[in-house]
């Protein structure tokens, strides 16, 4: 006989052994996956949104500042804007005063 017992063995191993290879496979992708969800979800906790306010020119008197004045104006509210994602950024907590 061409098929023996331990040929047959050899081959039920392998298809065992290829059987817990996906399995584990499978098991590591999923533990991966609830890994990377988890740090998604504790990482959408402690999302902070801002609001900044900029005021309207509607009168002519702001309509007609000089070029110098609106740029100070920008200046100080880039400024504003740096210091509030810096905050955010940083842990410390001298920092998150403005």
């Amino acid at each position: 006989m061409f098929l023996t017992y331990r040929f047959i063995l050899m081959w039920r191993l392998l298809i065992v052994a290829l059987f817990f290879g996906v399995v584990g496979r499978i098991g590591f992708d999923m533990a991966i996956f609830l890994m990377q969800r988890s740090r998604h979800s504790l990482h959408a906790k402690d999302t902070r949104f801002l609001q900044i306010k900029m005021p309207r020119n509607d009168s002519d008197q702001d309509k007609n500042n000089d070029a110098i004045q609106s740029m100070k104006q920008n200046i100080e509210v880039m400024t504003q804007i740096y210091k509030s994602f810096y905050a955010i950024s940083t842990d410390k907590i001298l920092d998150r005063r403005f």
